[in-house]
């Protein structure tokens, strides 16, 4: 039987959170910003406040807002469509009630806005060792391999030390195939070595299988600290990989 726990909310990094509750208040915030980048007159503003289009929009903004706060796996999913209803509700006021001479560069501004806390937040969402139950062709574009890692449990346990395999990293975590049994939220140092390069960062379990189908018994690792050094060479390894599998898969074909 497959069984999978999860502990991924309070893991989420601050600009997840500060996005959150940007699209929480988004019916607070909105208005006095569109009324101050289109200096829209205060009769517009009241009836931009009683149009069904505000409170629909509002409405898809809050519960996104409520989604990603709780990083819920379909938080991503509506996150793409509220930001369409954004765009569209930004052009409508625009057309019919803007008044400043830089419309169209506060129209582009708030879609760039929109683009980026879409970028953001991708990285949060669209990863294998997050949200595991996430199709695979929805997945944040990792590297798959079988590279031989050394687990150093932070806390206290009766096994302070173990191996395993890492089957999946990105630069945000990893999930690592291992036999040994771990508690949610645990800290660890996840020590590797790949093309001559050592690296060793720090981070915690956030999800852990038990043996499935799609995924074998072991531990989703969210990174959390990553000195300067380790960065680069994690970085570099990543792309190295990258570059392998690519011509793997062209040798392939």
């Amino acid at each position: 039987m497959r069984e999978r726990t999860l502990s991924v909310n309070k893991y989420a990094g601050t600009v997840s959170r500060v996005i959150s509750l940007i699209y929480l208040f988004f019916p607070i915030l909105y208005t006095p910003f569109v009324w101050l980048i289109f200096e829209i007159p205060p009769s517009n503003i009241a009836q931009i406040l009683l149009s069904p289009l505000y409170y629909f929009v509002s409405f898809w903004a809050v519960f996104v807002g409520y989604g990603v706060w709780n990083m819920t796996r379909w938080a991503w999913y509506v996150l793409l469509p509220a930001n369409i209803f954004i765009a569209y509700e930004s052009a409508v006021i625009v057309a019919n009630y803007a008044h400043s001479n830089q419309k169209v560069l506060g129209l582009i501004l708030i879609l760039f806005a929109l683009m980026l806390a879409t970028y953001k937040l991708r990285s949060e969402f669209r990863v294998p060792y997050i949200h595991p139950r996430i199709p695979w062709w929805e997945m944040y574009p990792g590297t798959l391999m079988d590279i031989p890692v050394k687990i150093v449990r932070i806390t206290k346990a009766k096994t302070p030390t173990f191996s395993g395999k890492i089957l999946d990293i990105n630069s945000g975590g990893a999930f690592v195939k291992t036999p040994i049994d771990i508690h949610l939220d645990e800290r660890v140092e996840v020590i590797f070595s790949v093309f001559d390069n050592d690296v060793q960062v720090s981070g915690a379990v956030v999800w852990k299988a038990t043996s499935a189908v799609t995924h074998p018994k072991g531990i989703g690792i969210k990174f959390q600290q990553i000195e300067k050094n380790n960065k680069r060479k994690l970085k570099g390894i990543l792309s190295k990989l990258r570059k392998q599998n690519r011509e793997t898969l062209a040798d392939a074909t």
